[in-house]
């Protein structure tokens, strides 16, 4: 990282971008077995079923097949709604703020309900 750029970022958003990115590696790894492992599961489950349902088979494949670009387009929706409805959300510091207070006001009211409890 360059001289400049440690001037502009701070220690705790170096650590947090860091963070993000052991999680993306974390979850890749996690789900890098279905490459390998979700085609071989199609051809199995193809031939079986060939065995017993005959040239059908290919009917449900095509269907399967013609979902793969509707999931696509679906997948990009939601991600654009989440980012969408995330910095609606969580606009500046008010989220955090108020998750805060509402921590405060928990452990206020069991406190007051232990003392009055114990008295």
């Amino acid at each position: 990282m360059s001289n400049e750029a440690r001037k502009d970022t701070t220690v705790g958003e170096i650590v947090n971008l860091m963070s993000v990115d052991a999680q993306r590696l974390q979850d890749v790894a996690g789900y890098l077995w279905m490459v390998w492992s979700s085609p071989l599961q199609i051809v199995i489950a193809v031939y079986m079923l060939w065995g017993i349902v005959g040239p059908s088979v290919l009917a449900g494949l095509a269907v399967m097949i013609l979902l793969i670009p509707i999931n696509g387009v679906l997948a990009t929706i939601q991600r654009n709604l989440q980012v969408t409805l995330g910095s609606f959300i969580c606009n500046g510091h008010d989220y955090y703020t108020q998750c805060g207070d509402a921590r405060g006001n928990t452990r206020a009211l069991r406190l007051t309900i232990s003392l009055n409890w114990v008295q």
